[in-house]
């Protein structure tokens, strides 16, 4: 590495004699170099919409019931230091300027804190570990040298020593994966792909060094749960994918204590602990397993249920169910046949288990009266060993519903559904399962407080708009559950919401958002935990108001002219340009017509209508499709497996009927590929219509066999078009250019040595402003190159290994942002932002507030005030950006 930098320090000398690069050149060498920190010229705030998205783990602090800590899907990490009471409660525990995933906290697994010391804590995931001194605002990865890159050892477990925070175990794994279902033909999760499995480290001087052990645990499995016996601290509880393991020597062995379960595959395991009797109680769930059994009637099978829920009082020698009648469901009650035959009901779950159409099961299953779903967790309020919660998800675990936690307050003599999510979201008595289901659902357990057809559980906007919603039992994907130290608040997620309890699990309340105007308006003001894939920034050509394109959620715009003033927060109030989100759900690529402002063309990514191009003739309120360029390009149809990545959809103002889009092979400015994209290699690279969009064919004339095209763009009279082209194998990428409408075209020559062409954008005088580099190399000569005479000249503005786009502002050519990606040569060091006022002279970062700078894909000055600029984030939705000078 240091020979790599002695060679930069020698190409930056040659390439220094520009007199733009001559006042920066020493912070050029500074930003591969060393850690930069962000000025606070540009302050970015996050306007939502508030979550959105998936989830992964919500953790409370041990010692303190006001502080708790969210994971999100989409990389995001935020905390809540007010137990989610003030409005802008929600803010990112991520570092603005550090070198990126997998050096930022993202998703995590586990969190855990010192009980003598709340500041110290310590934090795992799928890509090692993590440490905090000040209670979990800011977090440094710490023990690369076992827990390294790029051989990454997967942490799934975390426990502090209650009795001496010197001593931490950690243990192995990727057993809380948010999508983990099982069949049953694979009852366990393959872990072949993990460095390290059936292990748990030991530190002993507060994670400074580390000492693995392995000794009577299963050489496959992975941990999910430790704990430490709080009476004796040589006692270390285990919870392992192949069961539970007891250490009586501090960790340095184990062994199995798995007397009295049933299929003994365990999916999470919780403890308690009185003080005042001394009598610890151990929690465990493991795998409900389905089997079909001959029934009395010829020909038929029922369904036999093993698994559920346990405890144990004796240290994990013998365990005990509480798998009560009460847990059971009885689907020869249900009335409603999208229970039954839905795509997340009761047959579509058990053909995905057995591996038998649904067909099939129908004709020979008789409905079980008596069927266990799989509970995926469970947890014990602190301060009462007989209040117990199990979460069931059937949506990605293949269980049964109604889904949800389930709850006992009597130690699981009786158990009932805590989390009552009505048909489209509506709360209230009656409002949960359909009429017909009213005397099954009144005939079960409920203690006097609670009635079992009242919909409990406010969630946010999207049940609105998402079929998930439709059900009378909606599929929702609820998971990650915890109970706080003073046992008096929960948090889960439903669907795209968190959702907390605050009186015991009576009533859930969504934690993201607060809808303003009337009941139903669709104003929705987030508070801070947004976990949208924010994707392309627009501004209405008739409004100059702001779009904002969401990789799942459609479009947003901001809501202007309504009070919210009482809300106290920074955030903003928005509102679905398409409340019904029928398409474009996600946008590949997207464009407003040069000429008729209310039109807007987009081809969709994946989900419903992929591969389908479409438009809006009203600014995007309603969609309808124009053509299948899917099945036109490459000749076949959209599955739920397809994701089209394309980019920079141009349409020619001097003739609206052409247009033109770029399709590159590698994705570097976007989520990775959630999908397949139909599209072979070869044919990808340049598209053309010249009916808007009811025809495309390839425009490849002059390019690279299968050439990778990231970005097209027009010159200011529409005349000339460039096309970006990356690296792809060892053809190295460039920039060309057609003056034929994409009939043909030429390569510009380019300073030797620059290899990789990631974008193109022409600024209003006719400016090339070109983003090189490659996510491996460094090299001096990469960064943004400027030319004003067409591509004859060049001079170099910026410099750093790999700048994915640079941003103009249309009217202001001083101004300028370039968005720099992660390179593996210099460690990802200094990724995101950097902004100049004078044409690339001098340059600042400016990361602050936006979390995870190496998301970012797209920002926009603001059209009318010259002092915002806009950003998209695709692990945190979208940001406001105030400039200060």
């Amino acid at each position: 590495m240091k020979k790599s930098f002695r060679n930069i320090f020698i190409a930056l000398s040659i390439f220094s004699s520009s007199t733009v690069l001559l006042a920066q050149d020493n912070f050029f060498k500074d930003l591969i170099t060393e850690k930069v920190i962000s000025t606070d010229t540009v302050m970015w705030t996050q306007i939502g919409p508030g979550s959105q998205g998936g989830a992964d783990s919500s953790i409370f602090h041990p010692t303190d019931p006001n502080w708790v800590y969210i994971s999100q899907n989409m990389q995001n990490t935020y905390v809540s230091t007010d137990n989610m009471s003030s409005h802008d409660t929600w803010s990112p525990i991520t570092d603005d300027d550090i070198n990126g995933r997998p050096y930022n906290i993202g998703q995590v697994y586990q969190m855990d804190f010192s009980r003598q010391d709340e500041n110290l804590g310590f934090a795992v995931s799928a890509f090692g570990l993590w440490k905090s001194t000040d209670k979990g605002l800011s977090w440094t990865r710490t023990s690369l040298d076992i827990f390294q890159e790029p051989s990454r050892t997967a942490l799934s477990a975390i426990e502090f020593d209650p009795n001496d925070d010197n001593i931490i175990y950690v243990g192995v794994g990727e057993f809380w994966d948010n999508i983990d279902p099982r069949t049953l033909k694979k009852q366990q999760k393959n872990t072949s792909k993990l460095k390290v499995t059936g292990t748990i480290f030991k530190s002993i001087d507060q994670g400074q060094t580390w000492k693995a052990y392995t000794t009577g645990l299963p050489r496959e499995s992975e941990i999910g749960q430790i704990f430490v016996d709080p009476r004796n601290s040589n006692v270390v509880y285990v919870a392992t994918s192949h069961g539970v393991y007891v250490s009586e020597d501090g960790g340095h062995s184990y062994e199995s204590r798995n007397e009295g379960f049933e299929t003994g595959i365990l999916r999470d395991m919780d403890m308690h602990y009185d003080k005042e009797t001394d009598q610890l109680t151990l929690y465990a769930t493991e795998l409900t397993i389905w089997s079909q059994v001959a029934a009395e009637e010829a020909g038929k099978m029922d369904i036999e249920s093993k698994g559920g829920a346990y405890i144990s009082k004796d240290g994990g020698f013998s365990w005990q169910s509480i798998t009560s009648d009460s847990l059971y469901v009885d689907f020869s009650q249900f009335g409603d046949q999208s229970t039954l035959t839905g795509a997340y009901g009761f047959f579509k779950n058990m053909e995905k288990w057995f591996n038998e159409s649904t067909t099939k099961l129908q004709a020979k299953i008789n409905l079980p009266e008596k069927i266990l779903p799989n509970f995926r967790e469970i947890e014990v309020d602190p301060t009462n060993p007989d209040r117990i919660y199990l979460l069931s998800c059937s949506r990605k675990e293949y269980s049964v519903g109604p889904e949800g936690v389930w709850m006992t307050e009597d130690g699981g003599q009786n158990w009932f559904i805590s989390t009552r999510v009505g048909q489209y979201g509506k709360t209230g008595p009656g409002t949960y399962g359909p009429e017909e289901d009213v005397e099954y659902l009144q005939s079960l357990y409920a203690p006097p407080d609670v009635n079992l057809t009242e919909a409990n559980v406010s969630v946010g906007g999207e049940s609105a708009w998402s079929h998930m919603y439709a059900l009378s039992y909606p599929q929702l994907a609820i998971q990650f559950l915890d109970v706080s130290p003073d046992g008096k608040t929960l948090i889960t997620h439903v669907f795209k919401s968190r959702v907390a309890s605050f009186d015991y699990g009576r009533t859930w309340t969504q934690v993201d958002a607060v809808e303003i105007g009337e009941p139903g308006s669709g104003y929705w003001v987030g508070r801070g935990n947004s976990n949208i894939p924010g994707k392309f920034l627009l501004a209405d050509p008739i409004t100059q108001d702001m779009r904002f394109i969401v990789g799942e959620t459609g479009i947003w715009e901001i809501v202007k002219d309504i009070d919210y003033s009482h809300l106290n927060t920074t955030n903003m109030p928005v509102a679905k340009l398409d409340p019904t989100n029928s398409v474009p759900c996600p946008t590949s690529a997207i464009a407003y017509d040069p000429i008729d402002g209310n039109k807007l063309y987009a081809l969709v990514e994946r989900l419903g209508h992929a591969g389908e191009f479409v438009k809006s003739e009203d600014g995007g309120k309603s969609w309808q499709s124009v053509s299948n360029f899917l099945e036109q390009v490459a000749g076949v149809t959209a599955d739920a497996s397809t994701s089209i990545k394309a980019y920079t959809l141009i349409i020619d103002k001097n003739n609206t009927n052409n247009m033109y889009f770029a399709m590159p092979i590698s994705i570097i400015n976007d989520t990775a590929e959630s999908g397949e994209n139909p599209v072979a290699e070869y044919k990808r690279g340049v598209f053309k219509s010249t009916d808007a969009g009811k025809t495309w064919s390839l425009a490849n004339n002059g390019l690279p066999f299968s050439p990778n095209i990231n970005a097209v763009a027009f010159n200011p009279d529409n005349t000339i078009i460039y096309a970006a082209a990356m690296k792809q194998g060892k053809n190295t990428g460039g920039l060309f250019m057609s003056k034929d409408g994409a009939e043909s075209w030429s390569k510009i020559l380019l300073p030797y040595g620059i290899t990789a062409v990631n974008d193109v954008t022409i600024s209003s005088s006719g400016r090339i402003v070109i983003s090189t580099g490659e996510g491996s190399r460094l090299s001096a000569i990469d960064g943004v190159w400027i030319s004003d005479d067409e591509g004859t000249t060049w001079e170099q503005i910026f410099k750093m290994p790999t700048v994915i786009e640079t941003f103009l502002n249309p009217n202001n050519p001083e101004r300028m942002i370039v968005n720099v990606d992660k390179n593996s040569a210099i460690d990802s060091i200094n990724c995101g932002l950097y902004y100049t006022s004078d044409e690339g002279k001098t340059w600042e970062k400016i990361n602050q507030g936006l979390g995870n700078p190496d998301k970012i894909l797209e920002v926009m000055f603001d059209p009318i005030d010259p002092n915002v600029v806009w950003c998209a984030s695709q692990t945190s939705g979208f940001y406001k950006g105030v400039i200060s000078e």
